[in-house]
This record gives structure tokens, sequence and C-alpha cells, in this order.
């Protein structure tokens, strides 16, 4: 009984921190391929605004979708990140399901979130994509 037991929260341990997404620190990104970056493109040298999705399991089927004034900017992987050069203004930026998704990921329901960036932002450059355990995602400012 005893080892079935640490055996189940061993097993409990592991799908809980599988099932988690973690902040991909800047220089540990991979740049999303340019057929999946499909408006306001740049290098990261030149970009106003970086969006990194988190790495790990959680969502890992997937492609998520990032829009810019409602229109889909790119379709990112876990890990990997996307460029973008702004007009200067106010922008809409946002996640929410893949337009393009095939299989499952077509079948997922993830509602648009918006929020409001200000193009040039001197200190809210790199977002960070992170998803939750139901789900859901957040579009957040990131250091890292």
């Amino acid at each position: 009984m005893r080892i079935g037991m640490r055996v189940f929260t061993g097993v409990l341990g592991l799908a809980v921190t599988a099932c988690t997404t973690s902040p991909v620190s800047t220089g540990a990104e991979q740049w999303a391929p340019a057929d999946r970056v499909f408006a306001h493109g740049a290098s990261s040298k030149d970009a106003d605004l970086i969006i990194v999705r988190d790495s790990g399991v959680l969502g890992s089927g997937c492609k998520i979708g990032f829009f810019i004034d409602g229109k889909i900017a790119a379709a990112l992987k876990p890990g990997e990140a996307a460029a973008f050069s702004l007009e200067a203004g106010p922008h809409l930026i946002g996640v929410g399901n893949d337009p393009n998704g095939a299989g499952l990921c077509a079948f997922h329901t993830m509602n648009l979130h918006e929020q409001q960036f200000v193009s040039p932002s001197p200190s809210a450059r790199r977002w960070r994509i992170s998803l939750d355990m139901n789900g859901g995602t957040t579009l957040t400012p990131t250091s890292l």
C-alpha cells in the first residue's frame, strides 16, 4: 500500500508539473518561421514589440494566434517568438485561436483577449503569452 501511494504521488506530481508553462528568457527563444508571421513582421533589433510564447507541455499541440488590431499577425508554437514593427500610437494586441488551426486545434474555442499597447513603448517592448490549467491565455509584459 505504501509503495502504491508513493507511485501515485510521484505520477501526480509529474502530471501537474508537466502541464505548466514556463517563461522563455531573452536569447533562449526560437524565432517563428516567416511563413507564420503574417503582418507587421520585423527583425528583433528593429522591433517595437516582441511576443514570446511560454514553453511547456500545456497546449503544446496547437499554435496560438497573436493579433494586432483584430488581424492575425502570427501563429506561435511553445517557446517561439515573433517581432513586430508598428506605426506610432495605440494598438490592440491580443491572443486567441489560430484561425488556420487543423485537426483538434480547429475545434478549440479560445476567445480573443485583447488589450491596448502604445507604440513605441520604452518600458514594455517584450510581452509573454502564457496558458493556465483551464486553457485560458494571458498576455503580459515581461522583463525576461
